[in-house]
């Protein structure tokens, strides 16, 4: 049962990336995001009141976390939670939208150990967590820093290497082809 769930979970979050049906044209309006039921909480308490709640409904709870200074929240907002598909399936689960800038907000960080934004986090109607898509600010760095090596090495090495020879050697017997040279 667990081994289902995971997968069961990760297809209905991205069924919200899915491209938008052909036939909607450019004129259509799409829903607006307000049309999700998020519960907004003030307190932590009011989150303790919102498990209660999923599991009288026996709905999973999702935790959006989020600051309005987010570049890749916004985007999110923007282009995820607006599909018409995502709002329909935000139906089966109780949404709490989560400002990491407010003092419950940071409380709410801690208790479920956010440590990036967005975080998007889907919990059982006990607390228990299900799973757990989070900002990828800790690896960015690193990538960009090994990359930026790779581009540097790329510049350096690559005019001095056997790969570059043939290049130029190859360029070099075209041109000679092209203006009839034979040497």
């Amino acid at each position: 049962m667990n081994r289902l769930i995971l997968p069961a979970v990760a297809l209905l979050l991205l069924a919200g990336c899915s491209k938008t049906p052909e036939t909607q044209g450019p004129g259509a309006a799409l829903a607006p995001s307000t049309e999700i039921a998020w519960v907004r909480p003030t307190a932590v308490t009011d989150v303790d009141r919102t498990f209660e709640q999923a599991k009288t409904a026996s709905k999973p709870v999702f935790l959006f976390w989020t600051a309005a200074w987010c570049p890749p929240c916004n985007q999110v907002k923007s282009t995820i939670f607006t599909r018409p598909e995502f709002i329909a399936k935000s139906r089966s689960f109780v949404p709490v939208y989560v400002d990491g800038d407010t003092p419950s907000g940071q409380a709410l960080g801690k208790r479920f150990s956010v440590s990036a934004y967005p975080t998007m986090v889907l919990l059982r109607p006990d607390g228990s967590e299900i799973t757990r898509l989070a900002g990828w600010a800790a690896v960015t760095f690193p990538m960009y820093f090994i990359h930026l090596i790779f581009i540097f090495f790329l510049i350096c090495y690559l005019p001095f290497s056997k790969m570059a020879h043939i290049v130029y050697r190859t360029a070099a017997m075209a041109y000679n082809e092209y203006a009839g040279r034979n040497f």
